[in-house]
């Protein structure tokens, strides 16, 4: 799974691992999200490679990858580039709904976040043991206006951890 830090990530999260040699009539699925820009923060906050990592994922999973995926099973949630969708939270959010509605027992699903990550105090401190939930950073994140609410449209990793789950599922 990716790491989360302060400053920025880029990892994979797979939801399902499965060798090659037992893939045949599986699906590969893969959600591709890259946040560059950041219109609603500070300029300096915009990144330089989230979207060239998306495009170049989708150009291995599709050419390089050890078991092709096929290009109508890859969604790109991406700025700056040919893509499904923007990253927002809500664009982000429904495609890992509709991913967990299409994914089936057996599929390989792969999932890529580029883009800032950070922590923020936790929504339910009694069950975070060091006080702060991680993030991820859509790019419609917003400045925080109250400590205490959370950052605007973050993804917060209870958040992830439940579409993970409903992918498993």
């Amino acid at each position: 799974a990716a790491a989360l830090g302060a400053g920025g990530i880029a990892g994979v999260a797979p939801a399902f691992a499965q060798s090659a040699a037992g893939s045949v009539g599986k699906t590969h699925h893969a959600l591709l999200i890259a946040a560059t820009t950041y219109p609603n923060l500070p300029p300096k906050a915009s990144l330089v490679g989230p979207n060239n990592d998306a495009a170049l994922v989708r150009d291995f999973l599709t050419s390089n990858a050890p078991v092709r995926f096929q290009p109508a099973n890859i969604k790109v949630l991406a700025d700056g580039i040919p893509a499904d969708g923007a990253p927002t939270r809500e664009t982000i959010r429904a495609s890992l709904t509709e991913l967990a509605d299409k994914a089936k027992a057996g599929d390989f699903v792969y999932l890529h976040f580029s883009g800032h990550g950070t922590q923020q105090p936790a929504m339910d401190p009694s069950i975070e043991v060091d006080g702060l939930d991680e993030c991820f950073l859509p790019a419609d994140t917003g400045m925080w206006k109250d400590r205490s609410q959370g950052i605007p449209n973050a993804l917060i990793d209870k958040e992830i951890r439940d579409h993970l789950q409903a992918i498993r599922d």
